[in-house]
């Protein structure tokens, strides 16, 4: 493998190309080609192709077997030798007296220095070269997967934060903000280069306050200017698996590391405000209702977790409460709440739930201020929790548990086993109003996706379909996760919030996008709207990889093919980033 030659879909690292110029992407299956250098028939020459023409050059003087491959590894030699390509091809150039001859020369000079330079850092280095000087990339910036942030805003301008590799000179990643609408898209600023093994970075916003999260460093930048105010080096590398485990709670940044400590910061110095070890290494911080709360397990062993409300100025409990489920006739043994068991807000209240347990599940709701629990409710059966998280709205909770669905009305702490699909597995997707609509995948023959929908007032299943085109569920981005849209493999989102939800379906066959309303009450998919997404190299070459980045009723960002696209929905022009 090499380390310049990088997959300008999903960002992997490629192996060098084939004796055509070919390369194949192990990760999305994307298909691109360079031009590679050709050997003549007489001897150590090389011919690249340029604007002006092929350019040969007779290399046998400036090889490491000529020179030495001590002298060639010295920036200082390899400048000498490119200055000498250059006198030889100036020579050699017809020129004459004319300002089109002096424009000629000058891209063969800048062809050979390119070679030469290529010849030192290997064939990855000569294929940007020669990408750079043909004009096959529409721009330098090419961005990560995985990595986009959305800022708050309203309006038909959509302002993004994410990590791209900048080709203009070093190929390295930096943070970019950029800003996409109707107008264009423009990039507002590039930020110091990344290292080279980050992809992704966490982002938390406060004020004028940028932070990042770059592996094992936390940087901050201003949000206007990218300007790095300082940085500092943590433990460990930032945790991805929990959206609050970097994040800005009364003005503080918090973060947890893969060594499971806490720390936080301030923006008037990169020293730690405190840290805190943690009791485990499930262990987490949730930032609910303005709140900074840490779920963890007890220092004794012995004892259950608990959740803390944490003071994020100085790491230190304000309170403390563990959810207990007495024992009861259907299971003589208390629940054991514990560091990895989810806790979620009821909204608009000041109240938490939490569901633990195992074989026999625990639903706990307690008022957080006060401590007062309100309710427990026992779950019998085989019980765990599924691996999607929880869904909650002011009245009702629902989660999966081995592929069904319960239901928790959350003034009574009643819970039901919602009716299930017949041969398919449901999890959670979304609640409009009170109804649930989740993602079903059949268990008997090819795996299909669907969705189906309850009434969480009556309990009753209203309607199961299948997706369109035998489309599967797409990845919903979490951990940089991407999807590639294989021939006869389309996938589909659900955007839900307002008031009709929209299921968009992508498609790598002539790369469509197809929007249709969905009628909560039947299921009834309305006509599609379709549209083709953009494409960065023309044509219809390669594996799209589609990443969805963020959405919301008015509009869908992803990234496909080397391109941050924002999707209005239901209709209208697809905007995209870089423009062309």
């Amino acid at each position: 493998m090499s380390d310049d030659l990088i997959c300008d879909s999903c960002g992997a690292h490629l192996p060098l190309p084939d004796i055509d110029g070919n390369i194949i992407c192990p990760s999305c299956g994307r298909a691109s080609r360079v031009e590679v250098p050709e050997e003549d028939d007489r001897g150590n020459r090389l011919t690249v192709k340029s604007p002006a023409g092929e350019v040969t050059i007779d290399l046998s003087q400036w090889t490491p077997g000529a020179r030495g491959a001590t002298e060639w590894d010295r920036p200082a030699e390899r400048i000498v030798m490119a200055t000498e390509a250059a006198e030889g091809a100036a020579k050699a150039a017809k020129t004459g007296c004319s300002i089109a001859g002096v424009v000629v020369t000058l891209i063969i000079l800048a062809s050979i220095g390119g070679v030469v330079f290529a010849v030192v850092n290997g064939v990855s280095s000569v294929s940007k070269s020669i990408g750079e000087i043909t004009g096959t990339s529409n721009s330098n910036l090419y961005p990560s997967s995985g990595s986009v942030t959305v800022l708050p805003g309203e309006g038909t301008t959509t302002d993004l934060v994410l990590v791209a590799t900048d080709n203009s000179s070093d190929s390295k990643r930096r943070l970019v903000r950029a800003k996409v609408g109707p107008d264009g898209s423009e990039t507002l600023w590039k930020s110091e280069p990344l290292p080279s093994n980050v992809y992704t970075a966490s982002v938390a916003i406060e004020g004028d306050h940028l932070y990042a999260a770059v592996g094992d460093e936390v940087r901050l930048l201003s949000l206007a200017t990218g300007a790095e105010t300082w940085r500092a080096t943590l433990t460990d590398k930032v945790t991805t698996r929990c959206a609050s485990c970097f994040a800005v709670v009364q003005k503080k940044l918090v973060v947890r590391t893969d060594d499971a400590y806490l720390t936080g910061f301030q923006a008037s110095s990169n020293e730690p405000l405190w840290s805190r070890r943690l009791n485990s290494t499930q262990a987490r911080a949730e930032r609910v209702g303005g709140n900074l709360l840490l779920v963890d397990d007890n220092a004794t062993p012995s004892e259950p977790g608990a959740v803390e409300t944490l003071d994020p100025a100085t790491g230190r409990a304000a309170r403390r409460f563990t959810p207990v489920c007495p024992p009861s006739d259907d299971n003589p043994y208390p629940g054991r709440f514990g560091a990895g068991d989810p806790v979620v807000a009821v909204p608009g209240t000041g109240d938490l739930v939490a569901l633990f347990g195992s074989s026999t599940g625990c639903v706990v709701r307690w008022e957080s201020a006060s401590g007062t629990q309100r309710w427990t409710l026992s779950v019998t059966g085989d019980f765990s929790i599924g691996d999607e998280p929880p869904l909650v709205s002011d009245r009702d909770l629902v989660f999966g548990s081995y592929g069904s669905l319960i239901h928790v009305d959350l003034g009574s702490g009643r819970g039901v086993q919602l009716e299930a699909v017949p041969d398919a597995a449901a999890e959670p997707n979304a609640i409009s109003g009170r109804t649930l609509i989740a993602d079903t995948t059949s268990t008997r023959g090819t795996s299909k996706g669907g969705l189906a929908a309850w009434d969480l007032g009556t309990n009753k299943r209203l309607w199961s379909v299948a997706l369109p085109k035998g489309s599967q569920a797409a990845s919903d981005g979490s951990y940089a996760s991407s999807d590639a849209l294989f021939d006869g493999s389309p996938r589909s989102t659900l955007v839900v919030g307002g008031a009709t939800p929209r299921l968009v379906t992508f498609s790598g066959e002539g790369r469509v996008v197809d929007t249709q309303s969905l009628d909560l009450t039947s299921g009834e998919l309305g006509r599609p709207v379709r549209r083709t997404f953009p494409t960065r190299y023309g044509g219809d070459t390669g594996t799209p990889s589609l990443t969805i980045e963020d959405s919301s009723p008015a509009r869908l960002v992803v990234t496909v093919d080397s391109l941050v696209e924002v999707i209005p929905l239901p209709d209208g022009e697809i905007l995209r980033w870089p423009e062309k």
